[in-house]
C-alpha cells in the first residue's frame, strides 16, 4: 500500500465518520457521537505515539551518554 492509498483512505474514513456522527446506531440503539470518534482515534494514533515515546528515548541516550542534563 502506498502512503497515498492511506491518506485517500484516512481522508475517506473522516468523510465517512462525518456523514453519520448522529445517525450511525450501534448493536446497544446509541448513536455515533463526537466522544466515539475521538476514543477510536486515540486508540489509533497509541501505538504510533509509543513508537515516537522509545524513539524520542533513544535519541536522548544517544545525545547525552552520559545519563547528566
Amino acid at each position: 500500500m502506498t502512503a497515498e492509498m492511506i491518506i485517500a483512505a484516512i481522508s475517506l474514513a473522516t468523510k465517512l465518520v462525518e456523514m453519520f456522527k448522529g445517525r450511525a446506531k450501534f448493536a446497544d440503539g446509541t448513536v455515533l457521537t463526537q466522544e466515539h470518534v475521538d476514543a477510536a482515534w486515540r486508540h489509533a494514533d497509541a501505538p504510533f505515539e509509543r513508537i515516537a515515546d522509545r524513539a524520542r528515548a533513544e535519541l536522548d541516550k544517544l545525545n547525552n551518554p552520559g545519563g547528566t542534563p
